[in-house]
C-alpha cells in the first residue's frame, strides 16, 4: 500500500474518481467548493494529513497492490464521520476490496475516529481496494490506511510445538 496515511499531501498512489475528496491537514485548509465549514473536523489521525470525502455525489479513491495467492493480509483504517450544524446525514460510505464489500455506512451520525480491521486470503497476485463516498454538507475524513500481510508461522514455532506435543505423549506413555 502506497501513501496510506496521505502524507505526500496528496493522492500519490491513489486513483481518484469523482467530486471533492481532497487530502488536507484540516477541514479548515480545504478549498472551494469543498469547504463546509464542519463544526467536528477531527484533523489527521496520525501525521499531518487525511483524506477528506465531502461531496453529495458518490465519489472514490482506489488503489491497486500486489498480492500472494493465498496469504493472508489484514486490511485495517481509521474512519470519521464529521457533521454541519450537528448534522451528518444524508451521507455513506462503502469500502470493498476486490468488489466484495468489507464495510457499509449509510446515514450515519458524527463520530470519531474509529479502527476498522479486516482480514482476507488472496485469491489473485493483485487486490484493489476502494472507499467510496458520499456527504452532504459534513466530510468523512479516513486516515493511515495499511494492508499488510499475516505472518506465517516460523519453523522454531512449528519445532516448539511438535516438542510440546512429544513431551506430552511422552509422559503419557510413562505416567
Amino acid at each position: 500500500m502506497t501513501n496510506g496515511g496521505f502524507e505526500t499531501g496528496d493522492f500519490t498512489g491513489w486513483t481518484v474518481t469523482g467530486g471533492c475528496i481532497l487530502v488536507s491537514a484540516s477541514e479548515s485548509t480545504l478549498a472551494p467548493p469543498c469547504n463546509a465549514g464542519v463544526d467536528t473536523d477531527p484533523g489527521p489521525h496520525g501525521g499531518r494529513y487525511a483524506a477528506y470525502f465531502g461531496d453529495p455525489l458518490l465519489g472514490s479513491i482506489s488503489q491497486s497492490f500486489d498480492t500472494t495467492v493465498g496469504q493472508g493480509y489484514v486490511i485495517s483504517f481509521y474512519l470519521a464521520n464529521t457533521s454541519f450544524g450537528g448534522l451528518a446525514a444524508p451521507n455513506s460510505m462503502d469500502v470493498t476490496l476486490d468488489g466484495n464489500t468489507l464495510l457499509t455506512v449509510t446515514n450515519s451520525g458524527t463520530f470519531p475516529y474509529l479502527l476498522y480491521t479486516y482480514s482476507t486470503v488472496a485469491t489473485s497476485t493483485s487486490s484493489t481496494l476502494t472507499f467510496s463516498a458520499s456527504q452532504n454538507p459534513a466530510f468523512w475524513v479516513l486516515d493511515d490506511v495499511t494492508v499488510s500481510p499475516v505472518p506465517e508461522p516460523g519453523p522454531v514455532l512449528l519445532m516448539g510445538t511438535g516438542l510440546i506435543g512429544l513431551g506430552a505423549r511422552e509422559r503419557r506413555r510413562r505416567g
